[in-house]
């Protein structure tokens, strides 16, 4: 994995990166984190009612397409001396978005967080899902989103870097289905064959 700090490769087991950089030093200057529950997140009010149900609309379609994946939205403000990435990376691993059984290459969460005053956007995946979401993929979603987040078109921003990552997983579904035969659903057994133990932040 790459640290989420300083962005040089580390060791997912490293209590500590040669940075200095740490989730309990993230802990100290963050205290409690929030409890999120996985899907929309809009602790801030920041989306319409028609958007939030858009974009509970898009999760839920992701979800039924791609079940051995999760997807969730946060919109929050950053703290000013953490920025976006390390805050995503924060919330991905302290706020129950994923669930305790989903640890290593058993998490294939996808997270965008929105700071929606500053109108950036940035994403975690869980380390099932780096073998097949690289970080030039999801710099190109969250450009997509990009584009309508800093004119405050959140809702459709947050259904832009959706739709750009169902295209992906769609990708590797074909991918795998080519490759080794399989059905549409039957890849998910794939999982054990890809030895990851890695995980990654991008910020737009």
């Amino acid at each position: 994995m790459r640290c989420p700090a300083c962005q040089q490769p580390t060791f997912e087991t490293a209590v500590e990166c040669a940075c200095g950089f740490s989730l309990p030093a993230l802990d100290r200057l963050l205290s409690m984190p929030p409890m999120l529950a996985p899907g929309l997140n809009d602790g801030l009010g920041a989306l319409t009612r028609s958007e939030r149900r858009q974009v509970m609309t898009e999760i839920a379609r992701l979800e039924r397409s791609f079940p051995q994946a999760g997807f969730s939205v946060v919109l929050a403000s950053a703290p000013a001396e953490i920025g976006l990435s390390l805050y995503a990376f924060w919330l991905f691993n302290r706020t129950g978005i994923a669930s305790a059984v989903e640890r290593g290459g058993a998490n294939r969460h996808v997270l965008m967080v929105i700071d929606p005053h500053a109108g950036h956007a940035a994403c975690m995946i869980g380390y099932g899902l780096e073998p097949f979401l690289g970080e030039a993929e999801l710099a190109n979603a969250l450009h997509a989103a990009g584009q309508h987040l800093g004119e405050a078109r959140l809702g459709q921003g947050i259904s832009a870097f959706l739709a750009e990552v169902g295209c992906l997983l769609n990708d590797c579904v074909e991918s795998l289905e080519s490759t080794y035969g399989l059905g549409s659903f039957e890849y998910q057994g794939l999982a054990h064959l890809i030895e990851s133990e890695q995980e990654s932040a991008v910020a737009y």
